[in-house]
């Protein structure tokens, strides 16, 4: 009985080897044994055999690591899409924060642009919205430093102040960084959503989450578990975002359809990675 629960192991661990990694496992163990028969029958052996083998088992160890690696990761991704935490947290964003400043944007008559012009005659170009782009940019503290960076190496002047629009019918006004270019008279409303800091505790949790119970003692698959969660979970954030605002888009041209070009919600709302905040803040700036 135990050999045979021995043997169904061995099967299962055979039958469950990724292909690729198995191929070199075997093509290292084949030149091992040319290696030993040239050894033991006296004939000269090639000096390629021994490395051949070496850097063989190496490649099939690492691929196998690999390929287990990213199917543990590829799991723990599909148990975070399971608790549809992006979708919420899109909707909130959207409906609290992006909707009512273009609207607000796109109201003439909104106390938005008085607000802007006591700072001097600034035309609002657009929102832009950064998504963090690494698990330690999901904390609110790091916003500032990401805005700050974002701000220098321009060839335009630019001033940051924080703006409180109303909002009608809300209890509290919104609170926005406005970036101002007197150079151009551009004025850009600037934002990281601090929404998504739940992200960094919420792939924590997933990755070790009883479901990744296989991955849960080692610390190097748990790290890359939780990036690998951020990064999509800020992904699916930026995919609703995008689909709310171009359905916003869709609903409001059917009322005006005679709408300038660069009022549209596409053109307005810019969302970007952290990473590239600094470039686009640039092209808007012009």
């Amino acid at each position: 009985m135990k050999l045979k629960t021995i043997w169904e192991r061995i099967y299962t661990i055979v039958t469950a080897w990724p292909p690729l990694a198995a191929s070199f496992v075997v093509a290292s163990f084949a030149c091992t044994l040319w290696w030993f028969w040239s050894a033991y029958s006296g004939r000269d052996t090639p000096g390629w055999l021994e490395p051949a083998a070496s850097v063989l088992a190496l490649t099939g160890a690492f691929l196998l690591a690999a390929l287990v690696i990213l199917g543990r990761k590829e799991n723990i991704r599909q148990e975070a899409a399971t608790y549809g935490l992006t979708r919420g947290l899109a909707t909130g964003y959207y409906f609290n924060y992006v909707r009512p400043l273009l609207m607000a944007i796109r109201d003439p008559q909104h106390e938005i642009h008085k607000l802007v012009a006591e700072h001097g005659q600034f035309h609002i170009g657009g929102l832009l919205v950064g998504i963090p782009s690494s698990l330690a940019e999901f904390d609110p503290e790091q916003h500032e430093r990401l805005i700050q960076s974002a701000l220098r190496g321009h060839r335009a002047e630019m001033t940051l102040r924080e703006l409180k629009v109303p909002i009608q019918g809300r209890p509290r006004p919104i609170v926005t960084q406005l970036v101002t270019v007197p150079k151009s008279q551009k004025a850009i409303l600037l934002d990281i959503p601090t929404t998504l800091s739940v992200v960094k505790d919420f792939s924590e949790f997933i990755a070790t989450h009883e479901g990744a119970a296989a991955a849960a003692d080692d610390e190097f698959i748990i790290e890359a578990s939780k990036k690998m969660i951020a990064k999509s979970e800020a992904a699916d954030f930026e995919r609703r975002l995008t689909e709310m605002i171009a359905e916003f888009q869709t609903v409001v041209g059917k009322v005006g359809a005679m709408d300038p070009l660069e009022t549209s919600a596409s053109a307005l709302v810019h969302i970007v990675s952290t990473r590239k905040l600094q470039q686009r803040l640039s092209e808007l700036a012009d």
